[in-house]
């Protein structure tokens, strides 16, 4: 019986997340469980009745979203030049105030954009334990602004450093049997170790160290800090 569930909407902009439920899966096979959302809406449906009703306490979520609402899946044409997007399907408002609920009686991993203002604070006001949110993470190079004046590689590589330290954590976190208050300081732990290797370096990554000070800056936790991620 799993206990950990990762709710994964399929979206080409986020695949670089990839490792996070691969090596979870590998390493708690026998208690987690990845629900890859595809882009339709029997998918998106399917989700939120496994993780309203489901054994799971511990719930991940890996995509984007904004203060207000998570999104779900998108498929979109990338092989082809066009105009038409008629064909493709997207899901902006997936999870919101209205459906929040789905998270009672769980402990909430939201790794989305802006979910540390009132994503946090619906899910815990509508029955979530505890529920961990994050500021702004930039995770797409096309449609981000800082490709005006950042290198794509810079913006890579913060965006991988911010998948390592997601793991590394989650992985420790789940095996040591953590709370959620021990969760938020190790990733803030961890991410200073990077910081710190990078501002030791012959080269310098400024935009990166200030993105990486930001993303443990703004982790909020709402609700319960002590109870363990899975019992």
């Amino acid at each position: 019986m799993s206990k950990i569930i990762c709710i994964y909407p399929d979206d080409v902009t986020t695949r670089s997340l990839n490792n996070i439920p691969y090596f979870l899966n590998k390493n708690f096979h026998s208690i987690f469980h990845c629900f890859k959302v595809k882009p339709n809406d029997k998918s998106h449906d399917d989700c939120l009745k496994r993780v309203q009703s489901g054994s799971e306490e511990f719930v991940i979520f890996l995509g984007h979203g904004q203060s207000n609402k998570l999104f779900g899946a998108i498929s979109r044409n990338t092989d082809i030049i066009t105009t038409d997007f008629s064909s493709q399907y997207k899901s902006d408002n997936f999870i919101n105030k209205g459906n929040i609920e789905v998270f009672k009686g769980k402990n909430v991993f939201c790794l989305s954009c802006y979910s540390n203002e009132y994503l946090g604070k619906w899910a815990y006001e509508n029955g979530a334990n505890s529920f961990i949110g994050f500021g702004n993470i930039p995770t797409d190079w096309e449609d981000s602004y800082e490709k005006t004046f950042l290198s794509k590689k810079d913006f890579y590589l913060h965006r991988r450093l911010i998948t390592e330290i997601v793991l590394n954590s989650l992985l420790i976190a789940i095996n040591e049997k953590y709370n959620m208050g021990q969760l938020v300081s190790l990733i803030k732990i961890l991410t200073n170790n990077y910081i710190f290797e990078l501002i030791k370096g012959n080269r310098t990554h400024k935009w990166v160290i200030d993105n990486l000070y930001s993303f443990k800056k703004n982790i909020k936790l709402f609700g319960d800090s002590i109870i363990r991620l899975i019992d």
